[in-house]
């Protein structure tokens, strides 16, 4: 994937970003979603040290923000287990597998999260062979 901006939400890493070859906006810490400029958009989002600061109402609404208008992507490290897992999937994140990281990284990545199923075709939408033999 080829990503031109990244929004940084959080402390602790902006000075890892900082010699990458794409637009970096670094917010810091954040007290509320409020804080989010409305004009802050980017490809990428990596919010870190940022959910341990905040009540889950205010957290829920940073990520949910991020996701729906801010970003195309999220990835979100915790570092302490404040979060359930439950409650993270229902805002669509998927738990990733990072052994470099302390902690758990989730991702919002809306072509991973629906991804396309077997049973969501228009030939399993109906039963094209019973057309004319029932009626009901």
């Amino acid at each position: 994937m080829d990503y031109r901006s990244l929004l940084v939400v959080g402390g602790e890493i902006g000075a890892t970003v900082s010699g990458c070859d794409v637009d970096v906006l670094e917010l810091g810490r954040l007290e509320s979603a409020d804080d989010i400029p409305d004009s802050a958009r980017a490809d990428l989002a990596i919010v870190a040290d940022q959910l341990e600061h905040m009540s889950k109402h205010d957290g829920a609404h940073v990520l949910a923000r991020l996701r729906d208008i801010h970003c195309s992507r999220v990835v979100l490290i915790l570092a302490h287990d404040g979060w359930d897992n439950k409650e993270l999937l229902a805002l669509g994140f998927m738990q990733a597998e990072s052994p470099s990281t302390n902690g758990r990284v989730y991702i919002f990545d809306p072509d991973k999260f629906h991804e396309p199923r077997e049973w969501n075709n228009p030939s399993d939408w109906a039963n094209p062979e019973n057309f004319d033999k029932y009626r009901w």
